[in-house]
Parts: C-alpha cells; structure tokens; sequence
C-alpha cells in the first residue's frame, strides 16, 4: 500500500499519440538547442538515422536552425482575444490599472470620466482634422463644420441658428 503510482505520461511529451521516449524527447531537446544531428547522435550514442526519423516524426527539420519562432502579431492578437485577456490593463487617459469583468466586454478605460474625455478629446481632434473652417453668420465666431451634406454649415451651434431665424429669445 505504501507504493506510489505512475502519474501516467506527461502530456507535452506525448507527440502524434505516440507513447512516452525518453529517448526521442532528448532528441527533441537538444534540437531545439540548435544542436545538428550528427551532433546529437554522437553525444547520445544511436545512429544518426534514428535521430533523423525522430525528428521527422516529431516534425522538427532536419538540417538548418531549428529554433522557437515567435509567433507574427496577428496570431498574438487573436491569441489574446481567444484568451479573454484585454488589449488595455491601464487607462489610456489616466494610467489607472483596469479591473476587467468576469464576463462581457473588456472595459478600456477605469471610468465614465475617463471615456468620456478620451471621446471628447479624440472628436475635437478629429473635427479640427477633418472639418472646414467657417464663420457663424450670427455671432461672427470661427469654428469648424464637419460632415456637411449638400448645404453648407452656417451656425456654430443650434442657439446661433434660433436666435438668427426666429430673434433673441428672453
């Protein structure tokens, strides 16, 4: 009773379905230490032949570097959003860390203040990029109109427009 089972074999060493080698995951090993074949069939003592068919079959090349390639960022991003982790840990307006929700939608900024002044911040922009530079007809005052459809933007705020077309109201 006092004897200990064999946890079973270690799954990242199971490859293909094939059962547990030392043998071959040594192989494995040194490969990925940039080690040849040749070199690794003299320092484990088997034939370079075996080396080769393992290799093969653990689906590691044959001649070249044989190295851990990182993954492109793309694979990174996809790999981040299928593990639910957030593209933002800290605000972007204050630095504040974020502490994400269980379940729904990442959250991006820490509060309603925050998002709401990195939209405000972000349409002023946007509008000063974008937007033609115009001259209220009421007021005199400068200031830009963007997404203009067919007619020109005249007023810089719907107050100008009334107090333009119907008088000043009191």
């Amino acid at each position: 009773m006092g004897e200990k089972k064999n946890p079973g074999i270690p799954l990242d060493c199971v490859s293909d379905g094939g059962a547990y080698n030392p043998e071959r995951e040594k192989v494995r090993e040194l490969r990925m230490w940039e080690m040849s074949c040749a070199e690794i069939a003299e320092r484990l003592g088997i034939p370079e032949g075996t080396v080769i068919l393992y290799c093969l079959k653990l689906g590691l090349p044959v001649t070249g570097a044989c190295r851990r390639i990182p993954l492109p960022s793309e694979d990174e991003a996809w790999l981040r959003y299928r593990r639910r982790e957030p593209k933002y840990a800290n605000c972007p307006v204050c630095g504040e860390k974020i502490i994400q929700p269980l379940i729904g939608r990442p959250k991006k900024f820490c509060s309603r203040t925050c998002k709401n002044k990195f939209w405000n911040d972000r349409w002023r922009a946007e509008k000063e990029k974008h937007g033609r530079q115009a001259v209220c007809e009421n007021c005199g005052e400068i200031f830009y109109a963007v997404n203009e459809g067919k007619k020109p933007q005249r007023f810089c705020c719907q107050d100008c427009y009334f107090e333009f077309r119907y008088g000043r109201r009191e």
